[in-house]
């Protein structure tokens, strides 16, 4: 087990001494996971940027680029409360089904929009009924309306719509 800064560096040696080579991708992409597994994800996110941004026809880039939403993805389930986590993610997924739409990850991919999707809405209708009980109610019937908006159906859309109604 080697000390983490001595092993990028390795790698980094790796990836500068031949860019061209096939092992610098491949090096790049060690370094992303090196830092996803230390729990660095600024660090894992940057390298796998770098990954997908110099070496985007290699074998790993697509890997990378779906990493890039999940450490996203699991930095605001752990309660990072940057809401923008979640907008990024979904435009990390979004690159990859635009970069990568036949490779293996596609369709996890279009599963983690659809989920995000779903939180957005949630998160619309928590902070429309957060006005509601605050008692501001013109801003909770903008978020309410968001609802709307965002889902034609379901159970948030019929709960918005007859919170919308009863507060007119």
């Amino acid at each position: 087990k080697l000390d983490t800064t001595k092993l990028i560096g390795m790698l980094e040696k790796v990836r500068d001494s031949a860019p061209q080579a096939n092992t610098a991708p491949a090096a790049q992409y060690q370094i992303g996971e090196v830092y996803q597994n230390k729990g660095k994800a600024p660090e894992a996110i940057a390298a796998y940027r770098k990954l997908v941004q110099d070496w985007p026809e290699s074998t790993q880039a697509p890997e990378g680029q779906y990493r890039i939403g999940m450490i996203l993805v699991e930095e605001a389930k752990r309660g990072n409360q940057d809401m923008g986590n979640l907008d990024r993610a979904r435009e990390a997924f979004e690159d990859y089904l635009s970069r990568y739409p036949n490779r293996s990850r596609a369709g996890d991919a279009r599963a983690q929009l659809a989920k995000l999707g779903s939180q957005d809405v949630q998160r619309s209708y928590d902070v429309a009924e957060f006005y509601r009980r605050k008692g501001d109610y013109e801003s909770a019937r903008f978020y309410y309306r968001e609802v709307l908006k965002k889902h034609a159906s379901g159970s948030l859309h019929d709960k918005a719509s007859a919170a919308l109604k009863s507060l007119q």
